[in-house]
């Protein structure tokens, strides 16, 4: 079952893909905010937040993370959810601990396979950009915000709810 499992996880946990996404350095590697089954209940969906957290079921979790790479346990940061770390050394994946992360967060979500708009697998407009606007447009936003900007009055809008007997 967990064999099965693994190939439908959005998640590549092998030593190669995280030695190339932290460059060596464990501590960029994201942690795993383990919630209980009834909290989260896509067992197959894994999601990374903005602080490097890979959220995702603790069935999911026991059968997919667990057998492929050494963790250790965190804190419990509500009755459902405790946080778990990757148990690995510098050594593990060939690198120093002192080297920084210029990307960001960017190599957790090589691991998680998280496109650049935070879409998983299967999500809708996942892997795709968004359309760029054009000059035009961009030129006419900022002349409107620039005549806002000059105009600096506020406008409030009155309702006849209010007006009615007995309103308050």
């Amino acid at each position: 079952m967990s064999a099965s499992m693994q190939a439908e996880v959005n998640l590549d946990l092998s030593i190669e893909t995280l030695s190339r996404a932290c460059k060596g350095n464990v501590k960029l590697l994201p942690s795993f905010m383990v919630h209980t089954d009834h909290r989260w209940t896509q067992y197959l969906r894994t999601q990374l937040d903005s602080k490097n957290r890979i959220h995702m079921r603790r069935a999911t979790f026991l059968a997919v993370v667990c057998p492929q790479v050494p963790v250790r346990p965190g804190i419990w940061h509500s009755f459902d959810v405790q946080e778990f770390h990757l148990d690995l050394q510098p050594h593990h994946l060939q690198g120093s601990f002192d080297m920084p992360d210029r990307q960001g967060y960017k190599h957790s979500r090589e691991i998680t396979k998280t496109d650049f708009a935070g879409r998983n697998p299967g999500d809708d407009g996942y892997g795709e950009r968004p359309a760029q606007q054009s000059m035009a447009k961009l030129k006419e936003l900022r002349l409107d915000l620039e005549r806002a900007k000059a105009e600096g009055t506020s406008v409030s809008v009155a309702s006849s709810i209010l007006d009615a007997p007995g309103s308050e």
